[in-house]
C-alpha cells in the first residue's frame, strides 16, 4: 500500500509498506549425515518500506530508482500504453 505524487509533469515520487517473507538457508557440518552436513531454509515474515523517484521521458515512458528496505537499491522502467475498451 503506499501513495504517489506527480511534482511535475515528468517528476512522480511514491512510497509505500508491503508485507513479505525473507528465506535463510543454512548449511551444517555434521559428519552423521551421509553428505557430511545437513542444511535448514527457515523463513520469516518481515515488513517493507520502499520508495521511489521516476522521471517521464517520453508519454508512454518512465526510469526511475526505487529502494525497499529488503531489496536494496534497484532501477525501473515502465512502459505504458493506452487501451480503448469500449469506446465506439
Amino acid at each position: 500500500m503506499g501513495v504517489g505524487y506527480y511534482f511535475t509533469q515528468q517528476l512522480y515520487g511514491s512510497g509505500g509498506v508491503s508485507v513479505g517473507s525473507r528465506h535463510v538457508y543454512t548449511q551444517y557440518k555434521d559428519s552423521r549425515f551421509s553428505g557430511g552436513h545437513y542444511h535448514v531454509i527457515s523463513s520469516e515474515g518481515v515488513l517493507s518500506l520502499e520508495t521511489s523517484i521516476s522521471y517521464r521521458i517520453l508519454d508512454n515512458v518512465k526510469i526511475g530508482l526505487n529502494y525497499n528496505t529488503i531489496g536494496g537499491l534497484g532501477f525501473a522502467a515502465e512502459f505504458g500504453f493506452k487501451t480503448h475498451f469500449g469506446e465506439k
